[in-house]
Formats: structure tokens, sequence, C-alpha cells
């Protein structure tokens, strides 16, 4: 390689071509290597069955409704609107109190679609000032590490809650307008009760000793459909019980979506 003189010695000459041809050997290798990684990386995708290895599913368990309550008074007390509710009760109304975002209130009853609830609203507007009040329960989507199977079986057994809602809704219905009378209405009521308690006794066997949280939560609603359904069947007053425990299930709903997600 050709040298310089100096004052002070000899130097060497560097050679541009030299570092040049080195630099570029040394980015085609680390090309060579990142396409080696990549292919690699492709490969064991369409090998290995990562969902099926780690088990990790994302699954919508609820689709989501708005139900709408004709609310007759708010407040930021319970206190502040239980009197009114209990003077709903007394026409056989729900009387139920809702608390949502920190606010209550009594509510006449609730409906499955805002046309209802609107003429509702007119029809009481000689006695109350009430609103249409949207209570809208959220999608539900979870991962989890459960199987596909498993997914929907949760997803099936939540559905009590909306079967539930419209058997009590459809029943009150007919109560209302006079098409059946109470006695009838509780037979309804225990075929669906025992349908209910069937399901619930089968999801239990599939989900035997589980005590994950959503798991958990989904037997715990299960037993509170049960529940309501078991106290209508001794009312003594039929036509406002069944409103009020079908406005009770959809607020242990909130509960319900709130324990999931947390």
């Amino acid at each position: 390689m050709p040298i310089i003189q100096t004052e002070t010695g000899y130097v060497y000459r560097s050679s541009k071509k030299a570092k040049h041809s080195g630099g570029f050997v040394k980015r085609f290798g680390v090309f060579l290597l990142i396409c080696a990684v990549v292919c690699g990386v492709i490969y064991l995708s369409n090998v290995v069955d990562f969902a099926g290895v780690f088990k990790i599913n994302k699954y919508q368990i609820f689709d989501g409704q708005t139900y709408f309550a004709v609310a007759v008074k708010d407040g930021s007390s319970f206190a502040e609107v239980s009197s009114i509710a209990e003077e709903l009760k007394n026409k056989n109304a729900s009387g139920f109190v809702f608390k949502l975002e920190g606010t209550y209130y009594a509510t006449a009853n609730v409906y499955q679609n805002k046309t209802d609830a609107q003429k509702v609203c007119e029809n009481i507007a000689d006695e109350y000032n009430a609103i249409v009040l949207p209570i809208k329960l959220n999608k539900l989507v979870i991962s989890s590490n459960y199987t596909q199977q498993e997914l929907s079986n949760i997803k099936n057994a939540i559905g009590i809650f909306e079967k539930s809602f419209d058997e009590l809704y459809q029943t009150s219905l007919s109560l209302d307008r006079g098409e059946i009378l109470s006695a009838e209405a509780k037979q309804k009521l225990q075929v669906f009760k025992e349908t209910c308690q069937m399901e619930k006794e089968t999801f239990a066997k599939v989900f035997a000793n589980n005590c994950d949280v959503i798991v958990t939560n989904v037997k715990l609603l299960q037993s509170e459909v049960i529940s309501n359904i078991g106290t209508l069947l001794l009312s003594d007053n039929l036509k406002g019980d069944i409103k009020y425990c079908a406005s009770n299930l959809l607020s242990y709903f909130l509960t319900f979506e709130a324990n999931v997600t947390k």
C-alpha cells in the first residue's frame, strides 16, 4: 500500500475503495441476517399455532342493548326519590330506583323500545314530569385462555338475562292488558324458572371447580334470575312486582358488566 513521508515519519494512505468495499460487505451481511429472521418468523407462524399454544382468545360474550326507563323523579340521594318510588309501587308500576352516574331515578317501568316509553311519559304527564331515561348495556369483549367452545357456552349462559327480561316484559304486558290472570302468569313463570335452573346446572357442570371472575359472575347472574322469578311466584301483587323484578335484573346486569370488565 502506498505511503506518504512527512516530517514526523511515514503514514499509510488509506484506500477509500477498500473501506467502501468492506462497509458494503457488512451491510449485505446484516441484510441477509434480517431476511433469514423474517423468513423464520413467517415459517413458524405457518407451522406453529401460537393461539393454540397460549390459548388467548378475544370473544364478544354480550352484544349490547339499550333499554328505556320512564323516570319520574331524580335526585342526588335515595331518600330524595324513595317516597315517589313507593307511590309508584302502590299504582302497580315498578317503583324501582336506578342509580346511574351518581344520580338516583325513581322509575315507573322499563321498556324495550323508546317509542313505548315516550307514550307512557305522555300518558302520565298530568301527574308527573317524566322523562325517557336510556339505560345502555355495552358490548362485552374479553380476552381469555378459554377455548372457542367454552367462550360460546359463556355467551349462551349470559343470554339468560335478555331471555328473562323479555319473559317478564311480555308477561307484564299480558297482565296489564287483561289477557291473562296472575295464576296463569305464575304457571308460565314456573316453567321458565325450571328451564333457567336446568341451564344453570348444565353450565355448572361444564365449568366445575372454576373460580374465574367471568365464570363466577355468570353463575351469580343465573342465580339472580332464578331468585327473582322465585320471588314472583310468591307475589300477591304480580302486576307491580313483575315490573320491579324486570328493572332489578337490568340493574343487576349493570353490576355484572362492571365486575366482568374491571
